[in-house]
This record gives structure tokens, C-alpha cells and sequence, in this order.
């Protein structure tokens, strides 16, 4: 069962993502890594040694998603 979901296959793939647009060589692009890898790795460290917790917040997370996602059901229905 574990040969189907191939995680590392995914992750290659989305290193992959991160090369230079206007270049042919499949080399990762520093800048792209540091922005998609490297900053919210920093941020998510920072913000866990700051004790930040997002328990307060959880509910209105769902609500705000349940709103939305209500609203892009209905937008396919009218579609």
C-alpha cells in the first residue's frame, strides 16, 4: 500500500518547481527556496519560542473557512 503514496516523489517534485523560469538548467533558484522554504521555517521557529499559540483564533478559523467555502459552493452552483 505504501508504494502508491510515494511522498518523496511529491517533494522532489516540488523542488523542482523552484528553478529559474527564464533558464534551462534545472538548478534550484536560491531565491525561490529561501522565500517558499527558508522564511517560514524562520517565522514558524520565531513565532514557537514567542509562545504564539493559535488556540484563540481556531474558531473563527472555521467560520471564516465555512463562509468561504460556502460561498465558492455557490458560486459553482450558479456556474
Amino acid at each position: 500500500m505504501f508504494k502508491r503514496i510515494n511522498i518523496l516523489s511529491i517533494v522532489k517534485d516540488h523542488f523542482g518547481t523552484l528553478t529559474r523560469l527564464d533558464s534551462k538548467s534545472k538548478r534550484i533558484y536560491w531565491k525561490d527556496l529561501v522565500l517558499f522554504i527558508g522564511l517560514p521555517a524562520i517565522l514558524g521557529v520565531w513565532l514557537a519560542c514567542k509562545g504564539f499559540s493559535i488556540k484563540p483564533f481556531v474558531g473563527n478559523l472555521i467560520a471564516a473557512v465555512a463562509i468561504f467555502g460556502g460561498f465558492l459552493f455557490n458560486l459553482l452552483a450558479i456556474i
